[in-house]
């Protein structure tokens, strides 16, 4: 087989039995493990194993030779079966060693040391107190003496009586007086019921805790190098449970645990962690490290580094975050203020609510009075502008869903300010705009109504792909004549017809003719022609078209040579939008309409008869608030 190069070693040793008996084994347990060159544990099967003991000078004291079973490599053998171990070992100076040699293999190096239980088996040759007869008079010491093996009536009263002690005095041991006493009323310590009690009304403290103050009895300081109450005051129920450099130094403050923890305040509480101080009246720091509340009531939930330095105020977490005044409060992130009196921030980095009653969130936002404001991810400030304001500063835009018949977003401005103001840089084409309207249903995609000014108010071009429906229309422009003191505006014709007007001047030719040419478009988006013809300068009784329109022109005869004539044409629209769109001239109006008007005002009436009534959106505001 190959060379057994290694074999990793366990010697559990069960014949360690302390007492004086027969029946103690002579035997050791041995279990171990056979690799083979490569490292790994032999093939499975029986092996020749040769075990020896030698003392410390590695002279041979017993041996033994066994068929040992090895199982993946490992191996249990009881040593002392077949050669007992006997007297030979056990008498021998405590270092043994065990050696091990695999069939013909050299013994395997080094030799293992033997621990200590193998000689318990002296305990079968106590008889002849081996040990015992080197042992000089008056020289026992714990050494000799085996644990629990004296008891209290193994020992003289030396002169004690009732209720006297040994204890150690300037010279030495000696019989005295017992301050204590061993009643069940002086003990230090009472059983009753499964519940430990102090003797009388003492405080408790680990040994080299200081106890402040006259009403140190008062006090629990079981910590580590910790203190309770302070020098020179009398300081009422002052605990430290635990940990290390604590010190509670108020009037019913707390520290549950933790390391270099203070409470300074009547009624402070730290609940653990690192270097935090809860400095006024009721403060708490629960956890953390280098947290402080230092105002009336203040608390810190934990964090690290956070500060509530206003009356009530709150920091929950996170790091670096400051409540400075009262009712503030931080709830989490890092770098975070809130300086106002019941400002908020609920996280985020490095916000500010300066403002009363003012609310920061998100990145870099700064809130003054009254303003909410949230800022997105950008790393820049961005603040109110005014008071009492709602601010947002959203990179991607800002997007609500509501699901309501009264509307999807209220905006109530009592003030004379816009309403809504939007600027924007759209540039995609007229499918985007600015101020973008969608409605899937019959109303309006835009509503605007004035009391005294415009509904609407356009500086610039407008573009309508539909029918205008108005009441009426006009162009108004600066004054010709005074544009810089007055307006000038004119009306719009109106027809039941979608009609458009063609004219123009003509001079007639030699003949009294004229030949008057149409745009090339005219007959494909006209019908019904009217023709209307004026003589400019003298009468022109005998005009007349002499050929009605064809090919886009029309003729005029009649007249003088060289007559001017002015020219008129109208047409009725043909196109596909005309004529999937014609006007409806006189119309009933739908039943929710009927008995109101357009202009109530102008018949004598009420606005609230109007079709539209101001107070309309007024309802439904009043209505939706109140189901709410």
């Amino acid at each position: 087989m190959k060379s057994i190069l290694s074999i990793a070693v366990a010697v559990i040793l069960f014949a360690s039995a302390l007492v004086l008996n027969a029946d103690v084994p002579q035997t050791i347990n041995y279990q171990g493990r056979l690799l083979n060159s490569e490292g790994a544990p032999v093939p499975d099967g029986n092996y020749e194993i040769t075990f020896s003991i030698y003392n410390e000078d590695q002279t041979k004291l017993w041996e033994e030779t066994l068929m040992v079973p090895v199982l993946s490599g490992l191996l249990n053998v009881t040593l002392g079966d077949i050669n007992p171990l006997g007297e030979t070992v056990v008498a021998n100076p405590p270092t043994l060693f065990l050696g091990i040699k695999i069939g013909t293999d050299p013994e395997l190096e080094p030799r293992t040391l033997l621990s200590s239980s193998p000689y318990a088996l002296r305990s079968l040759v106590a008889s002849e107190a081996v040990f015992a007869h080197s042992v000089a008079e008056n020289s026992i010491n714990d050494i000799h003496i085996v644990d629990g093996s004296i008891s209290l009536a193994d020992l003289g009263e030396h002169g004690a009586t009732e209720g006297q002690i040994i204890k150690m005095g300037p010279g030495g041991w000696m019989i005295a007086e017992d301050d204590t006493g061993f009643s069940s009323q002086d003990l230090d310590w009472v059983l009753n019921d499964d519940i430990l009690y102090t003797g009388g009304v003492w405080g408790i403290a680990r040994p080299g805790n200081i106890l402040y103050g006259g009403h140190d009895s008062t006090h629990v300081n079981i910590g580590v190098a910790c203190s309770t109450g302070v020098a020179g005051l009398d300081q009422w129920y002052v605990t430290v449970g635990g940990g290390q450099g604590n010190h509670a130094d108020g009037n019913g403050s707390t520290i549950s645990g933790g390391m270099f923890n203070g409470t300074d305040g009547d009624g402070a509480t730290v609940g653990g962690g690192i270097a935090n101080d809860a400095l006024n009246v009721g403060t708490t720091v629960a956890g953390g490290s280098m947290n402080d509340a230092s105002a009336l009531d203040a608390t810190v939930a934990g964090g690290n580094a956070n500060t509530a330095s206003g009356p009530f105020s709150t920091v929950a977490g996170g790091q670096g975050n400051h409540a400075a005044d009262t009712f503030t409060a931080v709830a989490g992130g890092s770098s975070n203020t809130a300086s106002g009196y019941a400002a908020t921030v609920p996280g985020g980095l490095g916000n500010e609510a300066s403002g009363r009653y003012s609310f920061a969130a998100g990145r870099r936002a700064q809130a003054y009075n009254g303003c909410f404001v949230w800022a997105d991810s950008m790393d820049q400030d961005f603040g109110s502008l005014w008071a009492n304001e709602f601010a947002l500063r959203a990179g991607n835009g800002i997007r609500a869903e509501t699901n309501n018949s009264s509307y999807g977003m209220l905006l109530d401005n009592d003030g004379d300010g816009d309403g809504i103001r939007v600027y924007a840089n759209s540039s995609q084409g007229n499918s985007w705009a600015a101020v973008f309207a969608s409605n899937n249903g019959s109303s309006p995609g835009i509503y605007a109504s004035s009391g005294l000014g415009y509904a609407g108010y356009f500086f610039g071009d407008i573009n309508v792909t539909g029918t205008i429906d108005k009441s009426a229309s006009a162009y108004n422009i600066d004054h010709p004549l005074d544009p810089q003191n007055k307006y000038l505006s004119h009306s719009t014709v109106s027809s039941p017809d979608m009609m458009n007007i063609y004219n123009g001047n003509i001079t007639l030719d030699a003949k009294g003719e004229a030949n008057v040419n149409l745009p090339e478009y005219f007959e494909a988006l006209n019908r019904d022609f009217r023709y209307q013809l004026t003589a400019i300068g003298m009468p022109g009784p005998d005009l007349y078209i002499a050929e009605e329109i064809s090919g886009n022109s029309f003729r005029i005869a009649g007249g003088e040579p060289g007559m001017r004539v002015s020219w008129q044409v109208t047409g009725i629209r043909a196109d596909a939008y005309a004529n999937s769109h014609r006007a409806q001239v006189e119309t009933d109006k739908p039943s929710e309409e009927q008995g109101y008007y357009r202009h109530p005002e102008e018949y004598g009436l009420s606005p609230e008869m109007g079709i539209i009534k101001p107070s309309d959106h007024e309802k439904k505001r009043v209505i939706n608030a109140t189901k709410q």
